[in-house]
């Protein structure tokens, strides 16, 4: 994998040891954005300042400036345009520009480089396939059958000191001299990764795997049928209830607490469908604390994606740059921070669980014709889980969409449901059938 700088830059690295989106190159980052609260310096009269005082004031305008990426989005924002070498066919230049990080930080890039994306990944980028693979890719004449091969290119933020100066020890500042630095070059660099399955797109694969998140929170509803048979009691029901939300992990059993202290408080009832309906607000509360922890999350590989270069092989079998795809799905334009979006649908997250009023204004927002219907929980539990199996996050943009409406505890809805308007919290948006 090969990086380019795309600013000045000296010596010394800058980066902080732990910053999201700052990652060398293929490693791993678990730190988050935001680390602990925002602390403003205050000074008054008669204060002596240190160095450490005044660094802490601008750390805390860079860290309170990079809040507005929840408000004013990330990604590209103008310039760095991907194309072509004309002078060699292994490279491709990008182009100066400005872009915002997933975690706010500016990058800002001066001039025009290149960077050998052939030269990514494995030693023989264009080529590393086994014999077993080779075998696998001849054609029935015998010639090998060309593959696609890609490389993804990411801009994520950089740092390095400048203008050194020697620190002495007499000065006060140390024990020994020492070299110290009177300014921090902000600037970019490109790390390009070779792509596992060229057919699919950052953009696809982030929505796939928040789904996978999103539709385990109904792993209660699958836990129960797999353990608690028909036949059980309202005990049972209730002590197995209990006790799943007892083994839930500690984040888990927070935001379970309020269903937790009203089926120790009321039990299920006589009624057949509150087993359903305690299942319900378990997967509804699960849902919320996931949509909450993933809104505007960070993803794997750091940086913001500037475009998907396409490798091949001139005549004499060595790799060339076949085309640059610098449009979306394979760039991060700027765009608003939320949940990730999957080409061609509308991540309906915002309507989840919201009351019908709240939800009619945010899906006009969004662009989608909904028509609402009223849903009650089922007696069977079965019917339950093939009702959330088939759940989605994701409807179609093109197509009209219907809302399944869902009275919980907590709505203080009307008493009387007779000749009212469907009305409830979205539990579930679908594509209407065509």
């Amino acid at each position: 994998m090969t990086a380019q700088n795309l600013a000045t830059t000296g010596p010394v690295s800058a980066d902080r040891p732990c910053r999201c989106g700052q990652a060398a190159p293929g490693g791993r980052h678990d730190c988050e954005c935001d680390a602990g609260c925002l602390s403003r310096p205050h000074f008054y009269c008669g204060m002596v300042l240190t160095d450490e005082q005044l660094n802490d004031l601008t750390s805390w305008v860079s860290r309170r400036a990079a809040l507005h990426r929840y408000v004013e989005g990330w990604g590209v924002v103008r310039g760095l345009a991907v194309r072509c070498d004309p002078r060699d066919p292994r490279r491709v230049l990008i182009g100066p520009g400005y872009a915002r990080s997933c975690c706010g930080d500016d990058i800002v890039t001066c001039a025009t480089v290149g960077l050998t994306v052939c030269d990514c990944g494995p030693r023989d980028a264009c080529c590393h396939r086994t014999e077993r693979h080779d075998q696998e890719e001849l054609d029935q004449e015998g010639r090998r059958r060309e593959q696609p091969r890609a490389v993804d290119l990411y801009l994520r933020y950089t740092r390095t000191w400048e203008d050194p100066a020697l620190l002495r020890a007499e000065c006060g500042c140390g024990g020994h001299d020492s070299v110290q630095y009177a300014t921090v070059a902000e600037g970019g660099a490109v790390d390009c990764i070779p792509v596992a399955d060229p057919s699919t797109d950052p953009a696809d694969l982030a929505a796939r795997e928040w789904e996978r998140g999103y539709r385990s929170c109904a792993a209660v509803v699958t836990d129960y049928l797999r353990e608690i048979s028909e036949t059980a009691s309202r005990e049972d029901r209730l002590r197995w209830l209990l006790s799943w939300i007892d083994r839930a992990g500690e984040e888990d059993s927070a935001a379970l607490c309020c269903v937790r202290r009203e089926l120790s408080r009321h039990g299920l009832g006589e009624d057949g469908s509150a087993t359903s309906a305690a299942l319900i607000e378990i997967v509804s509360a699960l849902r919320s604390r996931y949509l909450e922890a993933t809104f505007g999350q960070c993803r794997r590989p750091p940086g913001v994606l500037l475009a998907r270069a396409w490798l091949g092989e001139d005549d004499k079998g060595r790799c060339v740059v076949d085309c640059v795809d610098a449009n979306p799905p394979f760039r991060r334009v700027l765009t608003a921070a939320g949940w990730p979006e999957r080409p061609g649908h509308v991540n309906v997250a915002d309507l989840f669980w919201q009351r019908r009023a709240i939800a009619a204004d945010r899906a006009r927002g969004l662009g989608l014709r909904v028509r609402w219907y009223d849903y009650r929980a089922p007696e069977e539990v079965s019917h339950l889980a093939g009702f959330l199996e088939e759940d989605s996050g994701y409807v179609r943009s093109d197509a009209e969409c219907e809302a399944l409406l869902y009275r919980d505890r907590c709505g203080r809805w009307a008493d009387s449901e007779e000749e009212q308007e469907p009305d409830g919290r979205v539990l579930r948006l679908r594509n209407v059938a065509s």
